[in-house]
């Protein structure tokens, strides 16, 4: 007589509408929902689907990336030098706890100060720019992206050799593309072109047109590519943001739409030192205006009429004072600074590494994150913004990287 067949217990989720069960796994971290995949196909579905992919980033914190040495060794013989193995983790930015540090990426063996060496370090193989949870590397005269998190890679296709100055790294939602914007032309005399090169596509595009506007608007767009902090601009409402700073310490902004693919001018918030940031705050465009005795917080209210409103001002903290004068030229001052707001809205972080302050726009309340340090040695401070994603792209898997280890 044959055993009678074991009754299958049902599953925890299998009465559970689908709804809910996205709603559940959209709240975990990236890494437990590519395990969550391989439970079913229904969940595998579920997963993939570009809604699910959208509502899951929206909830990942917005995160710092920080540079960590992890080991430095003297070289081996009659070798002089050392040799350093780096990482870049990430915190979110209103973490009150250490712990909350996690790995991203890993150089092992990166950098050993031997003259031999000093052109590969000069090479630029950090990340340069952060964006919708991947991150930006140059290979000396090439570019790649790649996910910490899918742990995906790709070169972007080649760009003219003449193409030196970087703007900025953007996803493009029509195409489900990352793209990236460059422009070539050194001298003021030189012609200027505007490429795009782009994950979807085999080779790089000019951009034909850059916008109505007259020879002033020009020399602003064309300085963008100059400045330091010019791979930190913002995306808000499919456009990218950049302040240019003057010598008269007037405050421009120089906007690319991402869908028209044409410049234009904004308005800016009057600044009283050359020392400022953009950044977005409940998708809205805002910018802290660092002074030596008080720090202004403005909020663009009305977008399309360019309306900008003084919301706060602070008391600048003793630890900001030292970051150095804002009165300096404003490319090197900005340099390594960072302004983020937190996803609730309520608080902003302000400063550079080793003296980041962490302010509430409801309670005024400011706060230190002294736990978060960076080696001296490469003290730029986290000038890069990440927040995890699984939005899928044209791309390779590895378990490692032309440059990095994952993990």
């Amino acid at each position: 007589m044959p055993s009678p067949r074991k009754k299958s217990n049902p599953t925890l989720t299998s009465d559970l509408p689908e709804e809910v069960i996205a709603d559940i796994l959209s709240r975990l971290p990236g890494k437990y929902v590519l395990r969550f995949r391989a439970v079913c196909k229904a969940w595998l579905r579920i997963t993939t689907d570009p809604h699910f992919l959208a509502a899951h980033m929206r909830r990942r914190p917005l995160e710092l990336v920080l540079c960590t040495l992890l080991e430095e060794r003297p070289l081996s013989g009659d070798q002089v030098g050392s040799s350093r193995d780096l990482a870049f983790d990430s915190i979110p930015v209103t973490a009150a706890d250490p712990a909350d540090q996690r790995r991203l990426i890993r150089y092992p063996g990166y950098y050993t100060s031997t003259p031999a060496d000093l052109t590969y370090f000069g090479s630029g193989n950090f990340p340069i720019a952060s964006c919708a949870g991947v991150f930006l590397f140059r290979l000396d005269t090439r570019y790649a992206i790649c996910n910490p998190v899918t742990r995906q890679w790709t070169e972007l296709p080649q760009l003219p050799k003449r193409c030196m100055f970087e703007y900025g790294l953007y996803f493009h939602r029509p195409s489900g593309e990352f793209r990236f914007l460059c422009r070539s032309g050194y001298f003021a005399n030189d012609v200027t072109e505007y490429y795009i090169t782009s994950t979807g596509a085999t080779e790089p595009r000019l951009v034909i047109s850059t916008g109505d506007v007259d020879e002033a608007a020009n020399k602003m767009i064309r300085w963008i590519g100059n400045c330091t902090d010019h791979l930190t601009h913002v995306v808000l409402q499919d456009r990218l943001h950049w302040k240019v700073p003057s010598s008269t310490g007037d405050c421009n902004l120089v906007v690319f739409d991402t869908l028209l693919e044409m410049f234009h001018l904004m308005s800016a918030p009057p600044m009283s030192s050359k020392c400022s940031k953009l950044f977005d705050m409940n998708q809205r465009l805002a910018m802290v205006n660092f002074g030596l005795t008080h720090i202004d917080l403005w909020f663009l209210e009305d977008y399309n009429a360019g309306e900008w409103v003084h919301r706060h001002q602070i008391v600048t903290p003793p630890t900001l004072t030292v970051l150095g004068d804002p009165q300096r030229e404003p490319w090197s001052n900005n340099y390594g600074r960072i302004t983020a707001a937190s996803d609730d809205a309520d608080e902003v972080i302000l400063g550079k590494v080793g003296s980041l302050m962490v302010y509430n726009v409801r309670t005024k309340a400011m706060r230190a994150l002294d736990f978060i340090c960076e080696d001296s040695w490469h003290g730029s401070g986290p000038r890069h913004l990440f927040r995890e994603s699984l939005m899928p792209h044209v791309a390779r898997s590895s378990a490692g990287h032309p440059l990095v280890q994952f993990g």
